[in-house]
């Protein structure tokens, strides 16, 4: 919507060299929507509504990957004027055009009752599997798919620095190896 500030955008292709994009933008009551749109070759097309679970939470932090046809999507949700978000990813369904919970519960690694907010989210494929990882507390958490569900693959610092915002990413080399950079106290 053109009348609207889109933000926190990024970008991923699929295997034939679409480009698919995600972003937050606000709905009409000024809560944060978590939204994909790919280029059709002439113009860009919404891939269904918004991502959002709670579509009363602002949405944030969105990541996007694409393995072959392949489409994850992460975000957090937050409680507006309240430092409590969980973090959530869904995959594009293409036969029924809808995006469907790849976990239905929370990622967050804390509990789930108690205010955390996870933050600076990324995805990536490794051997084909979507693997997430994210800063929470202090903390680099590491999760990866496995079924219909999310496994931890380990805490990878404890003692994050929470004031830098930090950047965190995961690519994989030509021999599949993930990397992760993200700054250390």
């Amino acid at each position: 919507d053109g009348t609207k500030s889109a933000a926190d955008s990024a970008i991923a292709f699929d295997g034939s060299n679409t480009p698919y994009v995600v972003w937050v933008e606000p709905d009409g009551s000024g809560i944060n929507q978590i939204s994909v749109s790919h280029f059709n070759g002439s113009n860009w097309a919404q891939d269904g509504g918004s991502l959002n679970i709670d579509a009363t939470k602002n949405g944030s932090n969105p990541a996007i990957a694409i393995n072959g046809s392949t489409i994850k999507v992460s975000w957090t949700e937050c409680i507006p004027n309240l430092n409590d978000c969980q973090l959530y990813v869904k995959g594009w369904d293409s036969t029924n055009s809808i995006w469907t919970p790849a976990n239905p519960n929370s990622l967050k690694a804390g509990d789930p009752g108690l205010p955390s907010r996870p933050n600076d989210v990324s995805l990536g494929f490794i051997n084909q599997v979507l693997h997430v990882v994210w800063h929470e507390n202090a903390s680099v958490y590491a999760r990866k798919e496995q079924g219909n569900t999310f496994v931890s693959v380990g805490t990878v610092s404890t003692v994050v620095s929470t004031s830098s915002n930090a950047a965190f990413g995961s690519a994989a080399t030509g021999s599949q190896v993930p990397f992760i950079t993200l700054v250390d106290n």
